[in-house]
């Protein structure tokens, strides 16, 4: 489905008009959770870069497996903070666009800092 074809089997399902619809979801958060992920899912590798250039630039010190490591953990936190947003989605305790851009928040958040703190010359 495009966007606006999300949109409006979001709003049909929400109004209870989608019972003729033949779709696998019937749950209308879902599609407002995808509809927010295409926006979102393209910018993770920025906020992951923007987290991760600063750290792999120490390596010297740390050794380089320390900075693929970070690397992955940064990862792995990325998507496990984003399966949990879409979890409280699901359940209601937040809205899907809400969901879907706290982890993209939190990780341009981290990643600006690290590249503000690595400008300035402080080690991260």
């Amino acid at each position: 489905m495009n966007l606006e074809q999300l949109r409006a089997t979001q709003a049909k399902l929400e109004s209870g008009e989608g019972a003729e619809l033949d779709l696998h979801e019937r749950n209308p958060i879902e599609y407002a959770l995808e509809a927010q992920r295409r926006f979102a899912a393209p910018l993770a590798p920025l906020w992951l870069i923007m987290a991760a250039i600063p750290l792999g630039t120490n390596l010297r010190a740390r050794g380089k497996a320390w900075g693929l490591l970070l690397c992955g953990v940064l990862i792995g936190a990325y998507y496990l903070l984003t399966l949990f947003a879409q979890v409280l989605a699901r359940n209601l305790w937040l809205d899907a666009i809400t969901a879907t851009w706290i982890p993209a928040g939190l990780f341009g958040g981290v990643g600006l800092f690290l590249l503000i703190r690595a400008w300035r010359g402080q080690a991260p």
